[in-house]
């Protein structure tokens, strides 16, 4: 697979407050190391990089000031918080990426049996081991710095996200003006659920109508490396209409826009199949070139108009002496067992996570007319740290799905 870097114009970087980049993009997994795009594909990537470049440089000039923070109607950030801010803008940078599209071969076990919850016995999970969960019940600015939002070309930390969500053009048939926010659970209206819509003409964010969820990589929400953690969510297909076109709805980064690297983790849906794929290179600096990618999981049963519940369970690491794995369980059934290399060989920036709707947009992967809204809804988003080992699968879904 071949990615590229697209970091945001300096306009919006600087009002950036946690949000966001993703990089990603897709091709298959597979046992190999990624092979290189075709002719077309290349030269589309290798504009793109000299524009990245342009940028990067424009990026060198810019400056922050209280407006493009965005906080002209809140508190100012501290000296040490606008710091904090401003590193974690440039650890989002490499997030925005795009994909060869060309398939890679793999071997993989396909699943097409539908899940269903198994009966959950659980313990609670200490508030000490939560690195950082986000429950519709809480309020947005009371998560602060702790994650951001891209969606419809804004970029908000969650301090300066309205409690009405993030609105944008009427979308006609019913739909409103939502992009972000919270919304009456289909199967239980008096609880609350995290809606993320995106729709083909939405404002570019990072050069695609995203609309997506960052946590920090600088804080509490960063994803720890060589340590046992678990990270959870609930997610939802609403009126969805299964289209050729390929999404993320989850992701791990790695990386600071110093080096362009691929989300190393991904859930990825195109047409009626959600797949996991990892990557992985032990190389320093690593690179897209000697980076290797693996499917983890296949599946062709959606999460159309009904819950589904990923667990993961994960030591992230490069390199086989750590003992790095991933194991995936869907609504109480494990799904994926794999012993390996985890991630990038870059110790001086943290991983994060990113959940939420992102469609990159390219010849060879076009927004799909069939569809041209799509809406998610996702159930707290939950990172969990587990040192002692003393969850199980059961514990850290139930956490999630009370909440």
């Amino acid at each position: 697979m071949l990615f590229t870097a697209y970091p945001f114009s300096p306009a919006v970087l600087s009002s950036l407050t946690l949000a966001c980049l993703v990089s990603t993009a897709c091709g298959g997994g597979g046992d190999a190391t990624s092979t290189s795009a075709p002719t077309e594909q290349a030269q589309s990537l290798a504009s793109i990089e000299a524009d990245t470049q342009a940028k990067a440089q424009l990026l060198s000039q810019s400056q922050l000031t209280a407006h493009d923070l965005g906080v002209a109607t809140a508190p100012l950030p501290s000296e040490e918080q606008a710091a904090d801010l401003l590193s974690t803008q440039k650890s989002i940078t490499s997030a925005a990426a795009y994909s060869d599209g060309a398939p890679v071969a793999t071997s993989v076990t396909n699943s097409s049996a539908a899940t269903s919850p198994t009966p959950i016995a659980a313990k609670p999970i200490a508030a000490s081991d939560i690195r950082l969960q986000v429950e519709a019940a809480n309020s947005f600015a009371s998560y602060r710095w702790l994650w951001g939002m891209e969606c419809d070309g804004q970029v908000l930390g969650a301090l300066n996200i309205p409690e009405a969500g993030i609105h944008g053009a009427d979308l006609g048939g019913g739909m409103g003006t939502q992009r972000f926010g919270k919304v009456a659970d289909p199967d239980q209206p008096s609880r609350k659920v995290l809606m993320f819509r995106a729709n083909v003409n939405d404002r570019l964010a990072a050069a695609a109508p995203r609309c997506e969820m960052t946590f920090s990589p600088t804080q509490a929400g960063s994803l720890p490396v060589k340590k046992e953690l678990w990270f959870a969510f609930g997610v939802r297909l609403k009126d969805w209409k299964v289209t050729d076109d390929e999404q993320l709805l989850m992701q791990w980064h790695w990386g600071n826009g110093a080096i362009p690297l691929n989300p190393f983790l991904g859930l990825f849906l195109r047409g009626n199949t959600l797949r996991i794929d990892n990557r992985f290179d032990a190389t320093y600096p690593p690179s897209k070139n000697t980076t290797t990618v693996k499917t983890l999981w296949q599946n062709t049963q959606l999460p159309i108009d009904r819950w589904t519940y990923f667990v993961i369970k994960a030591r992230i690491s490069p390199h086989l002496g750590d003992a790095p794995y991933v194991k995936v369980w869907r609504d109480g059934v494990q799904v994926a067992s794999y012993s390996g290399p985890v991630g990038y060989n870059y110790p001086e920036v943290n991983p994060y996570v990113k959940v939420g709707h992102y469609q990159w947009i390219a010849s060879y992967n076009p927004w799909s007319t069939a569809a041209p809204t799509k809406t998610v809804l996702y159930r707290t988003p939950s990172l969990i740290q587990d040192s002692a080992g003393a969850y199980t699968e059961s514990d850290v879904r139930r956490h999630v799905m009370d909440r």
